[in-house]
């Protein structure tokens, strides 16, 4: 058994931090110790005023239209919330996410990229409207912010 201070760092990636004995007296010494308010940053929480419209088709050519609040993924993968088969789709392509007044959409490492109005994106705030496309040849999305009025 490791004596000291566990510490968790980051809930979702599980990370931990194990603090000895000595390190724990060096960062309890008041001498070091930081006023909290110079530690202080403002962070603007995501707004709910603005969600997502998102219109695509199926395989079969049926147009859907959907709204979203909150963070989505796009992929072949069954825990997608919009999911193709199409084979130029990565498992988990994309993700989207609100972010303080815009969405925000962001590739995560598709084999085949994500364009954003046929530009290759990695990650970017999202325009009011825009088309997203995954894969070179794959499918299309067409993506407008619009009012969450609840």
């Amino acid at each position: 058994m490791v004596a000291g201070l566990i510490l968790l760092v980051d809930k979702q990636q599980a990370t931990i931090l194990v603090l000895s004995e000595h390190i724990v007296s060096i960062l309890m010494d008041d001498s070091k110790t930081v006023p909290i308010q110079h530690l202080q940053r403002t962070v603007e929480a995501p707004t709910s005023n603005t969600a997502l419209e998102v219109n695509y088709n199926y395989e079969d050519g049926t147009p859907v239209t959907r709204i979203f609040s909150d963070k989505f993924t796009i992929g072949r993968h069954s825990e997608c919330e919009i999911i193709f088969l199409d084979g130029k789709v990565s498992r988990r392509h994309v993700e989207l996410h609100p972010a303080r007044t815009r969405w925000v959409v962001r590739d995560l490492q598709s084999t085949n990229s994500t364009y954003l109005n046929g530009k290759i994106i990695k990650e970017s705030p999202l325009p009011d409207k825009c088309v997203i496309q995954l894969g070179n040849e794959g499918p299309t999305l067409i993506l407008q912010h619009v009012s969450n009025k609840q």
